[in-house]
């Protein structure tokens, strides 16, 4: 075992897929300590190293997709609170994911303009006199996710932003 001083974030494993995941939980967990913010800035940027140093393009298609399927099924009006709580827990863990570069900054302001689009067209809807008065309460229950789905996914675009942004100085 290497000396106190000596160590590393890496572990003794010669797999680098173990060490990388190994590393990335690592930092998670001081993320959760108290930290300065050059400390915390540090810390996230070598996460965001981490990831693209084992990123494929594969990872980013898969994620991608998977950001898609997420905000395809909370559009559902069916969707139960809990599975909706859910599914906005999985899209955020997937937007995390892509945090690092200009390319991904693109992909997530065009989810939020579409995302934009929806919100207009259901609004629209609800305020249309021809809409069944019937299905006006499950309509507003959907459009009250919408609206919150856009929220974080607003929230997340502009940290993204701050951070390509700052670190590229663009």
């Amino acid at each position: 075992m290497a000396e106190w001083g000596k160590r590393s974030m890496s572990s003794d494993s010669s797999d680098p897929r173990l060490t990388y995941t190994q590393n990335i939980e690592r930092y998670r967990r001081l993320l959760k300590t108290q930290l300065s913010d050059a400390e915390r800035e540090f810390i996230e940027r070598r996460i965001s190293e981490a990831h693209r140093a084992y990123e494929t393009p594969t990872d980013r298609f898969v994620v991608r997709a998977n950001i898609d399927h997420f905000l395809k099924a909370l559009s559902d009006d069916d969707l139960t609170p809990e599975k909706r709580s859910t599914i906005t827990k999985l899209l955020i863990e997937e937007a995390n994911k892509l945090s690092h570069d200009l390319e991904q900054l693109q992909f997530t302001e065009d989810r939020v303009l579409a995302g934009r689009k929806r919100l207009e067209q259901l609004r629209s809807k609800l305020n249309d006199p021809r809409f069944d008065p019937a299905n006006r309460s499950q309509a507003s229950r959907l459009l009250a996710t919408m609206e919150e789905t856009q929220r974080l996914l607003e929230e997340f675009c502009e940290q993204l932003r701050r951070k390509v942004i700052g670190r590229d100085g663009i």
